[in-house]
């Protein structure tokens, strides 16, 4: 895979590279919903539902997308 940065790398560089949310934290009692993993698994999960409705839509699979891979996706956030 290549790929071309754009315009929007530049904006990207001026971002910081962590985010302090102590004063969100102890204003509003803001909590993350998600940590890294969490964010994994949801995503993954989604993206198998997501596979599995392309596949039961459209009654074939491509890609390499079975129906075996989708039910192993959808297992991956119930073990993990």
């Amino acid at each position: 895979m290549s790929y071309k940065p754009d315009f929007r790398q530049e904006i990207a560089k001026t971002w910081p590279a962590s985010i302090n949310d102590s004063l969100a934290t102890a204003d509003w009692g803001w909590e993350p919903e998600y940590d890294l993993d969490g964010m994994t698994r949801d995503m993954l999960h989604q993206l198998a539902l997501k596979a599995a409705r392309r596949v039961a839509l459209s009654g074939k699979t491509g890609a390499g997308v079975t129906p075996e891979a989708v039910q192993d996706l959808l297992a991956f956030k119930a073990v993990a």
